[in-house]
């Protein structure tokens, strides 16, 4: 089985090692960059094809890890330990990012095309999803290394503004925590990130995100803290369901939005703009709504199982801004 690891660390490119097994890496070394740098699992959901206009139906991010996902934050950390480290707690837009980072290399293949005649890694993203993030093929001059590091910015819409660092694997099968902690542990240059050695010395990484889907694994460190808080593993069924509508500012149903809660439920609102989230447990939930290409105000809201009736929530809706870098995926 053929594996494949990129760090996220600038300015000097280290020449392709091979290992054994077939396996090889790439790394890119180098002083942490100062531009901002920006944010799943088996358990993601499918949003519609309405949903997505011209776009296939595909994975979107859970508000949770996957069993998977927890498992790799409970080795990153524990390896930490292990050598003197505290815990990075797990941050939900750093997790955001790396589930979305990792669907996108599954669905798209934004590391199969290549620009200016150099091949694209697997830090690249894909041009499919251009009102949360902004297509860039990373090259290994790293002529657009800017339009990666700022993913965590972009997908959140400024929320983390922190600087960010990717260690990313690609397999020939499913990607799991354990494979790709030990490559990672294996690999110098990826090494150092978690343990913050060589380049990464006095890090202290407060924030870390992870994502595993289908062959891909990615994990992502941040220099700031997350102020949209914790992720945590995806809980069990409770026996509450939720019955709700949304409406814009018109009183308008809109069709088509995914509302998840913070432990991996879901629901899309019908033509009527109704929906029924099950699976709750005693007492109150955070409610998200998404639909791309459109940004929500408020971007929450909160309620409480068991409840009765059917919950009305209205929202101001607008397009998101789309910004594109001069990026060409061939």
């Amino acid at each position: 089985m053929k594996a494949r690891l990129f760090n996220v660390l600038v300015s000097i490119v280290v020449p392709i090692l091979f290992l054994a097994g077939g396996a090889h890496i790439s790394a890119v070394q180098a002083q942490p960059p100062i531009p901002p740098l920006f944010t799943g699992g088996p358990n993601s959901v499918l949003i519609d094809a309405q949903t997505l206009g011209p776009i296939q139906a595909l994975a979107v991010p859970s508000e949770c890890l996957s069993e998977e996902e927890a498992e790799l934050v409970r080795l990153i950390n524990e390896y930490r330990n292990a050598n003197g480290l505290a815990d990075v707690p797990a941050s939900r837009s750093l997790t955001l990012v790396a589930q979305w980072h990792v669907i996108d290399l599954h669905e798209n293949n934004p590391d199969t095309g290549q620009d200016h005649g150099l091949a694209c890694n697997m830090h690249s993203w894909s041009d499919q999803h251009p009102a949360l993030w902004n297509p860039v093929c990373y090259t290994s001059d790293q002529q657009y290394a800017s339009g990666m590091w700022n993913k965590p910015k972009e997908i959140t819409n400024n929320i983390y503004t922190g600087n960010g660092y990717e260690n990313a694997y690609g397999s020939g099968g499913q990607a799991t925590a354990a494979d790709a902690f030990n490559a990672w542990k294996n690999s110098s240059g990826h090494n150092d990130v978690i343990l913050e050695q060589g380049i990464w010395s006095g890090s202290n990484w407060p924030a870390m995100g992870v994502g595993i889907y289908e062959h891909h694994a990615v994990l992502w460190f941040g220099d700031q803290s997350d102020p949209q808080g914790t992720v945590t593993q995806c809980q069990d069924q409770g026996p509450h369901s939720i019955s709700g509508r949304v409406i814009d500012s018109n009183s308008d149903p809109i069709a088509g939005v995914t509302i998840s809660d913070e432990a991996g439920h879901t629901a899309t609102t019908d033509a009527n703009g109704a929906y029924t989230l099950s699976g709750l447990t005693d007492g109150t939930h955070t409610l998200r709504p998404y639909k791309f290409g459109w940004i929500f105000s408020p971007s929450q809201f909160t309620v409480s199982a068991p409840s009765s009736g059917v919950i009305e929530k209205q929202f101001t809706l607008q397009p998101a801004e789309l910004i594109f870098l001069p990026v060409v995926l061939r």
